[in-house]
């Protein structure tokens, strides 16, 4: 029994160990994503961007929901929930809610600021995620993952402000006379669009922390992951059709594509430069992103899974340094390391203090492995918190 036992032991440790690689490789497919998605949606209707990102990444997400079921039955499991009991189809229609805003307001948000704002407001998920983990009892508040909080968030601020004013400044010094999609955006945006913009993307990151939120306690409650995410995505497919056919009315498309350089034509267009995009926002930033997080949900509270956010920016770095080594001049027009980069430190720090305050202090999973040792625990633990332990 205590050789049984201390094999679980391990496996979590092991299990929690991989989840946290897989929320890093998560925002690396999120940061390079949300780059290219800026790309590829001058032009273009942010919301069939979002459209076609659904539709054509659910089959998929079912493909591999189907796989891992079968493996499942293959190995010999039957405690696995093959079909939603009632109370649970409310939270997968409230986590494809969650999803369908967070993802349709950060591509509404980029096209009114620019990526580099939804850069920084991404990190406040985590705050977001806490709050709601709080106020339902499934989070405890320390002082430790406070700070962590605040140390990331302020070092992946400094990161993305000091970075764009260096590339500003970098632009006025060469008397570049071209003009990025960035500056596009900046020259053509109205004060009152800009704030909203700031608004759209607070709470795109308020409802892609409800989706974490949401999407761990099905996946608590017996549900393979990528059963959940697949049927996440596939009501979002329904709820953004009618939010395409919406934002053909004219007063719609004047306000997520903003003249002059925002205009997207009658809405439907989708210019053939905009396919590659797509196709690696679809794999990468959709698939693979989404399946990697939502099999990370098992082991990582939703504050934890939230507080990788901050590594958005240092990727973005990583990537434009590697593309200036590996590209001739002028490089894609990409600008190698500045002062800005420093924060990086602060960025590992935060997230380090967090992690650190999270393997030591009433984990979720320590919690739920406590819950299953006796019956009467698996009640008070479900009563409590809302969740089904294993």
């Amino acid at each position: 029994r205590r050789v049984h036992g201390g094999s679980k032991v391990r496996e979590g440790v092991f299990m929690t160990g991989q989840s946290h690689l897989l929320q890093i490789a998560t925002q690396v497919c999120f940061g390079t994503s949300s780059v290219v998605s800026e790309a590829a949606i001058h032009g273009l209707n942010p919301i069939l961007f979002s459209f076609f990102r659904s539709v054509f990444a659910t089959p998929v997400l079912h493909l591999l929901a189907h796989r891992e079921m079968s493996n499942l039955r293959k190995s010999g499991n039957t405690t696995t929930r093959t079909s939603f009991r009632r109370k649970d189809k409310t939270l997968i229609a409230q986590a494809a809610l969650c999803m369908f805003l967070g993802k349709l307001l950060c591509i509404i948000g980029i096209k009114l600021t620019s990526s580099v704002a939804m850069s920084i407001w991404m990190p406040t998920q985590q705050f977001f995620a806490l709050g709601i983990g709080v106020l339902s009892g499934t989070e405890f508040v320390s002082r430790n993952k406070i700070i962590g909080m605040l140390v990331g968030f302020v070092s992946c601020a400094f990161m993305v402000l000091w970075s764009a004013n260096d590339n500003t400044s970098h632009n006025r010094h060469h008397h570049h006379h071209h003009h990025t999609l960035f500056t596009q955006q900046q020259q053509s945006q109205h004060p009152v669009n800009a704030l909203i913009g700031q608004c759209v993307l607070l709470f795109a990151s308020l409802s892609l922390a409800g989706y974490y939120v949401l999407s761990q306690r099905l996946v608590a409650n017996r549900y393979t992951p990528m059963h959940v995410i697949a049927w996440v995505f596939t009501i979002d497919s329904v709820i953004s059709l009618f939010a395409l056919l919406i934002s053909l009315n004219s007063t719609v498309l004047d306000f997520v594509c903003p003249p002059p350089y925002g205009t997207c034509g009658s809405g439907t267009t989708f210019p053939p430069t905009a396919v590659l995009p797509l196709s690696y926002v679809v794999v990468f930033g959709t698939v693979i992103a989404f399946s990697f997080s939502i099999h990370a949900a098992k082991y990582l509270a939703p504050s934890v899974l939230t507080a990788y956010s901050v590594l958005q920016p240092l990727t973005a770095s990583l990537l434009s340094w590697l593309a200036i080594l590996l590209t001739p001049p002028p490089h894609m027009h990409l600008h190698g390391p500045g002062w800005g980069d420093l924060g990086a430190i602060g960025v590992l720090i935060g997230l380090w203090i967090v992690i650190h305050d999270k393997s030591e202090e009433n984990t979720y999973s320590k919690e739920r492995s406590k819950s299953v040792s006796s019956v009467g625990s698996r009640k008070e633990y479900a009563a409590v918190t809302g969740i089904e332990p294993l």
